[in-house]
């Protein structure tokens, strides 16, 4: 095990840092363990930390930081039961890469895979299609170490009452170590994508997310412009049957999404009246695209324009006169930012702290750059999505605490239950989760 004194960790999207007393690196599940009892035994706290991807200062701590990168392997892939036995820190690019020399994918992905497994399940990561789930309620077991280093093996059959609590756990229940997860066999995608408008999204909106295995779009308010992205099983070999090649799929990805981005964004802030000529630009470089690929390449693009997000799940019943009343909203006060609001949907799960827990959801990911002053506009945003009975995404930017939290789930005591057996000493503790959990 290595113990290195650091000097200050901060975040992928760097708003917030914090200068821990140890940086600790375990390599077994045991020096978890031993980490915890001697945190616990000196009155200091832990904070497990993946790959920074969260922009809340859910990992910040003032002790001992954990990281769990030596927890990077695949243990066992079971194609016949449909499972994968995976370390907690993997990052989910290396997963799918390696799931995919063994025949195995995973259902479903978010557009962004540079998380871990721990930090991707903890926070109830999730990608986008009516009838999946998110990536945590694909979990079938945990081992996990409580705040008193003990270690423990949850599933839902021997742990009814803790399993679910830990699977969307915001790491305040203990460190997860190994992850059983569902995986599917590998699958090939057809995948659509194409400019549009925002009016004709909003027209077809339920049949598009209905009738598609995988639906997005992202929309860029005050100007109309939108993009679609379907993706749906194909029996066909992965084949590009569009025109585009390979090349000019990354250098979309790269030239485009991001560098032009970029370019757009730094251009607006300093001339705001430059942001019309930049999207009427925006509308004339969207691809139209359409292509067959590996599951373990559809879902995820390069993220590499920093920027700040709020992000809450809204009833699915309610995301056609949502959409239409942010539009609305947006329209009065128009926006700044180049980079554009996302739309995703996904199924409803049984999971406490779930945002889609008892529901099907629409999330709703509103962005600014990192130089932009989002104040205003995250504030009317979410005011919006509270009328609306929105939930926070965990890992996004939100001002809810702890009264107001509670209110959305109905199964919060069940979850503070858990946490109370789990870690009834408060090691796991740090401020902010302090204020959102009231513990």
């Amino acid at each position: 095990m290595r113990s290195d004194t650091f000097r200050y960790w901060t975040n992928w999207n760097r708003n917030f840092l914090c200068r821990p007393e140890r940086f600790a690196r375990p390599r077994s599940t045991e020096d978890v363990a031993g980490i915890v009892r001697d945190a616990a035994r000196t009155g200091r706290t832990v904070r497990p930390v993946g790959s920074g991807y969260s922009y809340t200062p859910l990992v910040q701590s003032d002790h001992v930081m954990v990281t769990l990168d030596a927890f990077d392997r695949v243990e066992r892939v079971d194609l016949a039961d449909g499972i994968a036995v995976v370390g907690a820190g993997m990052r989910l690019d290396a997963l799918t890469r390696e799931l995919a020399t063994r025949g195995a994918a995973f259902a479903n992905l978010g557009d962004i895979d540079r998380q871990t497994v721990a930090g991707a399940i903890g926070t109830g990561t999730h990608g986008t299609g009516l009838g999946i789930g998110s990536l945590s309620s694909r979990v079938r077991r945990l081992t996990l170490v409580d705040g008193r280093g003990t270690v423990r093996e949850l599933g839902p059959a021997d742990s009814p009452d803790l399993f679910p609590s830990a699977c969307v756990s915001l790491g305040a229940l203990g460190i997860v170590t190994s992850v059983t997860i569902q995986v599917e066999p590998m699958y090939n995608l057809l995948v659509e994508r194409g400019g549009t408008t925002f009016d004709a999204v909003l027209r077809d909106f339920d049949r598009l997310a209905r009738t598609n295995r995988n639906f997005e779009f992202f929309w860029f308010p005050s100007h109309g412009l939108a993009y679609v992205k379907k993706m749906n099983v194909s029996d066909g070999p992965p084949v590009r049957v569009g025109a585009l090649s390979r090349l000019a799929r990354a250098g979309n990805d790269i030239l485009v999404e991001n560098g032009l981005v970029w370019l757009a964004a730094e251009t607006v802030r300093r001339w705001p009246r430059a942001r019309k000529p930049w999207l009427d630009l925006g509308r004339r470089v969207v691809p139209q695209e359409t292509a067959v690929v590996p599951a373990d390449r559809a879902y995820a693009t390069p993220r590499y324009v920093r920027h700040y997000e709020v992000e809450y799940a809204l009833p699915y019943s309610a995301a056609a006169q949502a959409l239409a009343a942010l539009d609305e909203m947006l329209g009065r006060h128009p926006v700044k930012t180049v980079i554009p609001v996302e739309v995703r949907c996904t199924a409803a799960d049984d999971l406490p702290l779930s945002m889609s827990q008892g529901r099907d959801v629409m999330y709703v990911a509103v962005h600014a750059y990192r130089h932009e002053d989002y104040g205003e506009l995250f504030d009317r945003c979410e005011d919006l999505f509270l009328r609306f009975d929105g939930r926070p995404h965990w890992g996004k930017m939100h001002s809810l605490q702890a009264e107001a939290l509670r209110k959305r789930y109905e199964r919060w005591d069940e979850y503070q239950r858990a946490r109370r057996e789990l870690d009834p000493d408060g090691v796991f503790m740090n401020g902010y989760l302090r204020r959102i959990l009231h513990a």
